[in-house]
């Protein structure tokens, strides 16, 4: 899991970019002199350290750019919907970027196909109906907890 610190003294080319947007810390220093194969991971994009440099849309399109696979969004969902659409959107319009992200993706997806535990979760994964139900029961609950806390109940 890549951080968004700063490291402004080894990082001359970009003193104050995060480590999770940034190509010469992510590509050139841990994939490349280190030798590191696996999987690499942004930290929340949701962090103030990486969205003092940039926007959320900004943020995941520019922690693709810099090589890595996969960046979280943990609090928010609308901030999910909004990165995703970011990245398919810059994906539908450059060529190149759309090639970054299928690269990214056949990583990851390589490393579940690979990995007996992560086969098994997979094939645990919500069809589109139980996540949908699972919404109705959520948005119900919160309607609920609503009335009881007008009525005084909570």
């Amino acid at each position: 899991m890549v951080a968004h610190a700063t490291y402004p003294r080894a990082s001359k080319q970009d003193p104050k970019t995060p480590a999770s947007l940034s190509r010469a810390w992510i590509t050139d220093v841990l994939k490349k002199k280190i030798g590191y194969r696996g999987l690499v991971i942004s930290d929340d994009l949701e962090m103030g350290g990486v969205l003092a440099a940039a926007s959320m849309e900004d943020a995941a399109l520019g922690t693709l750019r810099a090589g890595a696979d996969i960046f979280l969004v943990c609090q928010k969902e609308e901030f999910v919907w909004r990165c995703y659409e970011a990245v398919l959107q810059e994906a539908e319009r450059d060529r190149k970027f759309a090639d970054v992200v299928t690269r990214a993706a056949d990583r990851v997806l390589r490393l579940k196909t690979s990995n007996k535990a992560l086969k098994q979760t997979m094939a645990m994964e919500p069809t589109s109906t139980e996540i949908e139900n699972l919404k109705a029961k959520m948005h119900n609950f919160a309607h609920e907890v609503e009335r009881e806390s007008a009525a005084g109940w909570l």
